[in-house]
This record gives structure tokens, C-alpha cells and sequence, in this order.
């Protein structure tokens, strides 16, 4: 019996899945895997962190690779409501790529947040964000093209006001290269910022900019875009960019809190320690926060548990550092809970090793099974040429020449029709590619997900199963270990 309640419980969590969702991230999928799925974690996805009374939501989706596009879901009090938006690829061939649009709003609430993003069907995990796509775009040569450099994001991607209020906003650029980047603002408010160029090292990776902007009378929502170019680069992986929502309502008091993590999303050139800050705003009275701190594959984050006591209307910077061997390359996330008494938040960075050097050996070697000799030739000379410059120079030192190098990857791809970036595979296009527009699968029948109905059975299942279990199976010392407590 102990054996079906392992079981059944192993199955809850062997469907890959991402925690959370952004707007402009874009993710891989390995080619076996035949789902992969997102949460859409409610209420925080509306830019809030709980309500005070039952609340529905309704989740449009848009993508060839969905089986199910709209769903109705409710909302309560102190609960965290997790609703799996599950991708199948049409095959498990590497290249293949779709991209989405996700749309989630509450008439109750009259919040509403939009993102956008894609997959990639690739045997190298990775995951790139702040860079702009569409229904056109080879979500696959776009993330080969893009390693992530320098993360830019606002402290918060959804916020609140009154009309006519003069807000504080703040740009938080983080970057472990030695690098000069050119912050420049857009937006249809009035604001004191425009342009400035800020700068990063291994040992000042994160800078940030403040400023002032004056909110108009009337409720409205409001977007200030934020983009950073990397001074003197003009590829893509050298730009990125950030936005935020302003929703301004007369009658809107704000309440529990907010919650970000800086950076979302890093590149470190080799093994070394990387630092993250959780920023936490308490709209409520004074109240105590658990934070924990968890990555996978697992290395060491710390501190792993803590809290603190943050006062209304006041904020707190919560630091943590990861250590990462000096043989552990490749990506990982680092997932942080932020949990009060009566609500909770969750979080995820990501933290990749070595991006620039496997996105090339990646290309390289794509290119090496397509092209002619002379091609393969010319890719093998320009490779070592970049690879010395990139081993005997420090991080950022050389984008000049790596970006001589993504020119020559894109030359030898052929790449001639508006896509950017290296090939993460070969089939790049046509109904399975995304870039005609979105289709349903054939075999989905009006869309309806299983995942929908085989989740609930199987919590149903364990309960069951578990309940029986222990009324069959009653002993003074049965060898139970502690249940865990939570964060201490």
C-alpha cells in the first residue's frame, strides 16, 4: 500500500512545468518531453496578492500548441490558485517553435494583465526574457541569438495610483560583465528621465535608476517601456527591454502586498556566486514574512529560510546569494515563497552559466550538419577566433567580437527573412514552426486539456488511497518521520 501512495504522489510532480509566467520569456522544451506547462498563479498574476472575498478570473490563451484556450476559475480568499496551461509539440524534433499570447482578467476585480512569450523544442535548456517576438518570429534562432548579458527590469511589472499622483518608479539594470549601458524611456507620460547610461561589473552587477512621473486625471492603465542597449553593440543579444503597468483608479485602495525578485534573469560567464534581491512593499499593517529560497538542479542558496517584520507602507530588500561548483554549467532556477498569514507570493529567477560559449557550440555545431565544407570551414575558423578572444578576456571585454561572430552564424544559416539568431534545429517554419498564425492540433476536438481532469483524479486518489491506508494500518511506533513545519 505504502508503494500506490508513493506512487500516486511521484505523479503530481513528474509533469514538467514552469512556476510562474511572465510577459516576453521564452522557454525551451527538451525533445521528450511531450508536455510542458505554465502556471497561472492567481491572484498575484493580476497584480495583486490576495482578496477578501471569493472571486472568478477568466484565462484566454492563444497558441498552436494548446489544447484548451479559455478556462473560468475562481478565486479565494489566502489561497494561492495554480492553473496549469499545458503545451504539446507537435513532434519531438529539435527546431520546432510556437509562440503564445495569454490574457487574464476578472470583471470582478476590473484588473486585467496581458503576456506574451514562446517555446522551442531544444535539447539545451535555456530561458530568455526581455526580448520582443510575434507570430512570425523563429522563437528558436531568437533565443540562439540572445544569451543573457544583462537583465533590465521595474521593480514592479503591475502597480496602483490615484489620479493626477506623482509616483516614484525605479530601473534595476544587473549585469556580472564589464559593460556601459544606455537606458532610454518611453512613454506618453510626463516623467523626469529620458536617457542615461549606467555601468556594471562582476563586482557592481546591479545598478538602478529612479524617477518621477505624473499620472493624468481620470482612470486609465498606463505603460512606461524601458530599453537598454548595450553601448556600442547593435546585435540582439546586446538589447533588452522591460515594461510596466500603471492602473489608475479613483476608488482602488490598495492592499496586502507587493513582491519582485532582481534579477529575473542572468548570465555569469563561469562559476562564481551570484546574488539576488527580494523586494517586498506591505500595503497592509504591520505584519511578519517567511521568505524561502529553493533551486533547481539544487545548489546553494542562502539564507534557504528567513523573515522579517516590514510596517505598512514600507519596504524591505531581502538579499540572498547562490553558489555554483566549479563544475556546474547550464541553467538554474531559483524559486522564492514569500508567505504571510494571510497570503503568499511566488517568485522565480533564472541563472545560466557559460550562455555565450554554449549558444555558439550549439550553432556551430547545427551548422556543421547543414552546410557545405567551406561553410563548415569558415564557421570552425571564426569560432576559434571568438573562443580565444572570449577564454583570454574578462566578461563583457569581448561582445565586440562576439558579435563579429553571431554575424557570421547568421550568414552561414542563411537566415534572409527578418529572423534574428542562431538555430536551435532544422525545422523552422510551417504549420509546426508558429509562424502562420494560430492553429489547433487536428486531433483536439474543440480543445478540452486531460491534464485538467487526471490532476484532480489523482489528488482524489491519494487522499482515498492514504485515508484507508492508515485506518488499515494502526501502530504506536510506525517509523513516521516529522511532518515538515514550514520555514522556521
Amino acid at each position: 500500500m505504502k508503494v500506490i501512495v508513493l506512487g500516486l504522489l511521484v505523479l503530481l510532480f513528474i509533469l514538467p512545468a514552469v512556476s510562474a509566467i511572465e510577459d516576453n520569456q521564452y522557454f525551451t522544451i527538451d525533445p521528450n518531453e511531450t508536455v510542458k506547462c505554465v502556471n497561472i498563479n492567481l491572484p498575484q498574476d493580476l497584480g495583486i496578492s490576495s482578496v477578501n472575498e471569493t472571486k472568478e478570473a477568466i484565462i484566454e490563451a492563444e497558441s498552436n500548441w494548446l489544447r484548451i484556450s479559455y478556462n473560468k476559475v475562481t478565486i479565494n480568499p489566502g489561497v494561492i490558485n495554480k492553473n496549469p496551461l499545458c503545451f504539446y509539440p507537435p513532434s519531438p524534433d529539435e527546431g520546432q517553435h510556437t509562440f503564445y499570447r495569454i490574457k487574464v482578467y476578472s470583471s470582478d476585480l476590473d484588473l486585467m494583465h496581458d503576456v506574451k512569450g514562446g517555446f522551442c523544442v531544444s535539447s539545451e535548456e535555456d530561458v530568455d526574457s526581455g526580448i520582443e517576438a510575434d507570430e512570425t518570429t523563429n522563437i528558436c534562432r531568437m533565443m540562439g541569438a540572445n544569451s543573457d548579458i544583462f537583465d533590465i527590469q521595474f521593480k514592479e511589472d503591475i502597480s496602483f495610483a490615484k489620479p493626477g499622483e506623482r509616483l516614484t518608479k525605479t530601473i534595476y539594470v544587473t549585469s556580472y560583465a564589464n559593460t556601459s549601458i544606455n537606458l532610454r524611456l518611453m512613454t506618453n507620460l510626463q516623467t523626469d528621465f529620458s536617457s542615461e547610461t549606467i555601468s556594471t561589473s562582476s563586482d557592481h552587477p546591479t545598478a538602478m535608476k529612479k524617477f518621477k512621473v505624473l499620472l493624468p486625471e481620470g482612470d486609465n492603465n498606463y505603460t512606461i517601456k524601458v530599453i537598454g542597449e548595450i553601448e556600442g553593440c547593435q546585435a540582439e543579444f546586446c538589447r533588452k527591454e522591460a515594461e510596466t503597468i500603471i492602473k489608475v483608479r479613483e476608488n482602488y485602495t490598495r492592499s496586502g502586498f507587493s513582491a519582485s525578485v532582481i534579477p529575473r534573469n542572468i548570465n555569469v560567464k563561469q562559476t562564481e556566486s551570484a546574488d539576488f534581491r527580494v523586494l517586498i512593499t506591505n500595503y497592509d499593517p504591520e505584519k511578519e514574512f517567511r521568505i524561502g529560497a529553493t533551486s533547481d538542479p539544487s545548489i546553494p542558496v542562502s539564507p534557504s529560510n528567513t523573515s522579517v517584520t516590514i510596517g505598512e507602507g514600507e519596504e524591505e530588500t531581502i538579499r540572498f546569494t547562490s553558489t555554483i561548483g566549479s563544475s556546474e554549467k547550464g541553467l538554474y532556477k531559483i524559486y522564492f515563497s514569500i508567505k504571510t498569514e494571510d497570503g503568499e507570493r511566488l517568485l522565480t529567477a533564472y541563472l545560466s552559466v557559460g550562455e555565450f560559449l554554449s549558444d555558439s557550440i550549439r550553432d556551430v555545431n547545427d551548422i556543421n550538419e547543414n552546410a557545405d565544407q567551406n561553410t563548415r570551414n569558415e564557421i570552425e575558423n571564426a569560432f576559434n577566433e571568438w573562443k580565444n578572444s572570449y577564454d583570454s578576456s574578462g566578461y563583457g571585454d569581448d561582445v565586440s567580437d562576439y558579435e563579429d561572430f553571431r554575424d557570421e552564424i547568421e550568414n552561414a544559416q542563411g537566415d534572409k527573412n527578418g529572423n534574428t539568431g542562431g538555430n536551435t534545429g532544422g525545422n523552422t517554419g510551417g504549420d509546426t514552426g508558429g509562424s502562420s498564425g494560430y492553429k489547433p492540433p487536428p486531433s483536439s476536438g474543440g480543445g478540452f486539456d486531460w491534464m485538467l481532469v487526471i490532476i484532480p483524479i489523482i489528488i482524489v486518489a491519494v487522499v482515498v488511497v492514504f485515508f484507508i491506508y492508515k485506518k488499515s494500518h494502526v501502530s504506536e511506533d510506525d517509523g513516521y518521520a516529522e511532518p515538515y513545519s514550514g520555514f522556521q
